[in-house]
């Protein structure tokens, strides 16, 4: 008797069948209803936003080129920390106090990092990311993913953006007086973000023995989506084959006590 793996499903009671499906349906609405917000905060930023002062466009052309004429690079009282949003029409936005402070090397280190995650197409990666995990929110392996490929992203950003100073002890130490200790972006990705996460980029910036890489192929960094989803996918196949072996345990010895009898 083989019996397909879906078909256990509805050998359930009809109640507990309604209860695990309105149950996943709810969880989906709300991660949708949170990704919304996130893109209606994002989008009431940049509202709310003005160009940067003249000095702050120079500083990003000095680092991106002729490209930086496709970010839009503005200043916000309402940013915490500097972030990069929007992977369609991207823009940097930099927080009121940092280009108020009139330190020109803090503005650099935030530009880079940023302007790093838009050349690399960060933005999108990560927008891909959260909704896999719309779907797939049940499944604690897709939230550790996540929190890697924030953290893999931002080291690559941290190495663009040391290069722009003189050691990269001096921009772990802007790391950590910056005061950007805040959560992740819902709907982009900033420079700052947990204690815990800190320390590790810290740490990987300052006792790395290697030259810093300021870019991955681009292939890899296309590659993280599918890889996850295909981690979930070997995840859900292992308990099949489990399933599959207990199936056939029992027919293996039942061929056995059929099998003839050839005088022994």
């Amino acid at each position: 008797d083989e019996t397909p793996r879906a078909a256990y499903f509805f050998r359930l009671p009809a109640d507990l069948r309604v209860w695990i499906v309105s149950g996943y349906l709810t969880g989906v609405l709300v991660m949708l209803f949170w990704a919304a917000l996130g893109l209606l905060a994002v989008s009431r930023l940049v509202r709310t936003a003005r160009p940067a002062p003249e000095y702050c466009q120079e500083l990003l052309r000095d680092i991106a080129g002729p490209q930086s004429q496709r970010v839009a690079l503005l200043v916000s009282a309402r940013a915490a920390q500097p972030c990069a949003v929007r992977w369609l029409k991207p823009a940097i936005i930099l927080p009121h106090r940092l280009v108020s402070g009139g330190d020109l090397q803090s503005v650099r280190w935030s530009l880079a990092h940023e302007w790093s995650h838009v050349d690399r197409h960060d933005l999108f990666v990560w927008t891909s990311s959260a909704f896999v995990r719309c779907f797939y929110f049940y499944q604690p392996l897709v939230w550790w993913l996540r929190t890697q490929l924030q953290l893999s992203q931002d080291y690559l950003a941290d190495a663009a953006a040391a290069q722009t100073g003189e050691l990269p002890e001096d921009y772990a130490e802007f790391l950590t007086t910056s005061s950007f200790t805040r959560p992740t972006l819902a709907a982009g990705l900033g420079i700052g973000g947990r204690i815990s996460n800190l320390r590790r980029r810290v740490v990987m910036l300052v006792e790395q023995h290697r030259p810093l890489e300021t870019a991955s192929p681009r292939r890899w960094n296309m590659a993280i989506l599918p890889i996850a989803l295909v981690l979930v996918a070997v995840a859900g196949g292992l308990a099949r084959k489990q399933d599959a072996d207990d199936e056939a345990a029992p027919k293996s010895s039942d061929s056995v006590s059929e099998a003839p009898n050839d005088g022994f």
